[in-house]
Order: structure tokens, then C-alpha cells, then sequence
């Protein structure tokens, strides 16, 4: 009889620019691990994700050093026997920079976790999940504050946007 494998719920956020909000604690509280798609900001965003469970950052545009000195641009997570692709840029997803389409061949994501918007961005694109948490720091030009999740279970993959009220 096959082992059957864990469902596994990750909560992902991006653009702190160096604010954490309560809200994003409260929400987080019992995933199995974090993703931060880039624009930090500060090392404290970090060392408070990491009081929840595991941290796996990318390095944004807007990451200076020190900070960015032991951040990568790009990073690969296997869970449940997915590949997920971890960076802070992608342009358009519809049509992915060389470079990225290079790794896509490369890492075989099932997703993309990206940020840089502050938009958030759900959507199935050839086969794999690009997926934009929006903003968790700032508003920025109007848009609501928010994170989101990507649990995969069964084997089969999906996220959630979820938008912070009143923060």
C-alpha cells in the first residue's frame, strides 16, 4: 500500500518593504512553511516569519545590503513532489523573460511564486501556477494589503489569495 502524502500549506507573502503586519502572524500561524517573494525590506520581517515556521526568502529589487548578501534571486522548494519556483520578478506571465523561460526549462515548476506588482496574480499558465501574493507591507496605489497560500494535496496544487482588512 502506497504512503500517502502529506497535505502541505505554505503561506506566502511579498513587498513587506520592511512592515509586518499582526494580521499576517495571526494568518500564518500552523503552515508548514513561509515563502517571501522579495522586497524584505528588513532582517526583522524575517527573524518574526521564522518564530512560525521555516523562511525561504528571495531577494527583491528593492533589498539593499546588508541584507541581500545571503539572499538568492532565485529558489527552488520540493514539497510533496512538486518543484515551486521562488523570485521576486517575472514581467509578464503570459510571455516570462529568457531568462525566466530558462529556468522554467530547468526546475519544472508546478508553481511560480513571484512578486515585484503588488498585485495579486492566481492563474494556471501552460501547466504551471503563477502565483503573486500582492502586497503583506504597504498600500500602494490603492490596492488592499494581502498574502496568500499555496497547499498542495493529493498531489495536486493550488493557492488562495487572502487580503488583510483595515491594516
Amino acid at each position: 500500500m502506497a504512503a500517502r502524502v502529506k497535505k502541505v500549506k505554505i503561506g506566502i507573502l511579498s513587498d513587506t518593504h520592511g512592515v509586518l503586519h499582526q494580521a499576517v502572524l495571526d494568518l500564518f500561524d500552523g503552515v508548514d512553511a513561509i515563502f517571501h517573494a522579495g522586497d524584505i525590506g528588513d532582517d526583522h520581517v524575517l527573524t518574526r516569519l521564522k518564530n512560525i515556521a521555516p523562511v525561504m526568502a528571495v531577494r527583491g529589487n528593492m533589498d539593499l545590503p546588508p541584507l541581500s548578501y545571503d539572499i538568492p534571486i532565485y529558489r527552488v522548494s520540493r514539497l510533496a513532489d512538486k518543484n515551486i519556483l521562488i523570485t521576486h520578478r517575472v514581467g509578464n506571465p503570459m510571455k516570462p523573460p529568457a531568462e525566466l523561460q530558462e529556468r522554467l526549462l530547468q526546475v519544472q515548476p508546478a508553481a511560480v511564486v513571484f512578486g515585484h506588482t503588488h498585485n495579486p496574480f492566481n492563474q494556471w499558465i501552460n501547466g504551471i501556477l503563477f502565483f503573486n501574493p500582492g502586497s503583506a507591507g504597504r498600500k500602494k496605489h490603492g490596492q488592499p494589503l494581502s498574502v496568500g497560500f499555496i497547499e498542495v494535496d493529493a498531489g495536486e496544487i493550488s493557492g488562495r489569495i487572502v487580503y488583510l482588512e483595515d491594516e
